[in-house]
């Protein structure tokens, strides 16, 4: 179930990928441009840097290695990778933390709609705290006492493979022990 959670496409996802459907291409275009730019172009290039003389910046370097950097300053600053990979690294690592605590989620959409709960209601049968269900009381009815009780449901729920079933038989078996039978 988490290896299909992690599989899956949330819808934030799909609007990324068509973003970055766009984004790269135009990203890899203005890097090229920036390249032939200063190929075509480096004495107004030069000035600029010589201007501003950044101390990070070095006039002297080969015109080729000039323009290889701005066009590889273009690719790393405007990387699109943070966004093609940020969304579904956040669905793992978050599938993979409910995991880790006992927390199973179906598919990456219900991740991404998690963020307008505001109220959770849990039923409590013992799966919360314990991990499991578990009996707590018995009220019988009709004049049944609770040992009649518990023979009756045991013996139904003896064959069941249902976990509050189970924990009915759990009971029952402990009951039996405890109270001499």
């Amino acid at each position: 179930m988490v290896e299909e959670c992690q599989g899956s496409k949330v819808p934030i996802q799909e609007f990324a990928d068509r973003v970055t459907g766009i984004f790269v291409p135009f990203v890899v275009l203005t890097a090229t441009a920036a390249f032939l730019s200063w190929m075509l172009f480096p004495g107004f290039h030069l000035r600029i840097v010589e201007y501003f003389n950044f101390p990070w910046s070095n006039p002297a370097a080969p015109l080729f290695t000039l323009a290889f950097l701005a066009g590889t300053a273009v690719l790393v600053i405007s990387c699109p990778c943070a966004l093609g990979l940020a969304t579904p690294t956040a669905l793992m690592v978050g599938s993979g933390l409910g995991a880790e605590n006992g927390i199973l989620i179906r598919s990456g959409e219900a991740i991404q709609t998690m963020k307008d709960v505001k109220v959770i209601a849990f039923d409590k049968t013992g799966t919360i705290t314990r991990g499991r269900p578990e009996v707590t009381d018995i009220i019988p009815l009709n004049g049944y006492s609770k040992d009649d009780v518990l023979l009756y449901a045991g013996s139904i729920e003896a064959a069941s493979e249902h976990p509050v079933g189970a924990a009915i038989v759990e009971l029952a078996r402990g009951w039996d022990v405890a109270h001499g039978g």
